[in-house]
């Protein structure tokens, strides 16, 4: 069974993790980020059932208090930062500095967050500290 097949059937069986051995020469090793214990760092990005929407979930890792998070974008962004949102398991926001309020907002992108992380979509955090402030004291 070839590795796109694998991968596209993933969530259908629903297995969280997949372990994959991978010869040293391969060049899929040049794709991913790796921690300093071996481990994958980031994984690779999957299209959402919704056009253009894709999501890639990363595994936690305690050492550095990082929950397992999602990042969600456009396919031609997954490379931008700044026109992503993403979220930890318990709903918080993961890139506080990066997360893109507008992306976060769209009712599909916090769906795919909702059911791939399993967080109701009203636990997602979307508004900033700042942003909330502005707006009980300017109305905005």
């Amino acid at each position: 069974m070839s590795l796109h097949r694998i991968l596209r059937n993933f969530d259908r069986g629903g297995i969280e993790y997949i372990i994959i051995k991978i010869n040293d020469d391969s060049e899929l090793l040049n794709c991913l980020e790796f921690m300093s214990d071996g481990s994958i760092l980031h994984s690779l990005w999957k299209p959402s059932s919704f056009n253009d929407w894709w999501y890639r979930v990363d595994p936690e890792n305690p050492e550095n208090k990082v929950q397992r998070h999602i990042h969600i974008a456009k396919k031609k962004h997954r490379n931008s930062k700044e026109m992503q949102a993403s979220w930890n398991v318990d709903g918080s926001r993961h890139d506080k500095k990066s997360f893109n309020e507008t992306i976060a907002e769209h009712n599909k992108v916090r769906s795919i967050a909702s059911e791939t992380l399993g967080v109701d979509k009203d636990n997602l955090q979307i508004i900033t500290e700042n942003n909330l402030i502005r707006s009980l004291l300017l109305g905005e």
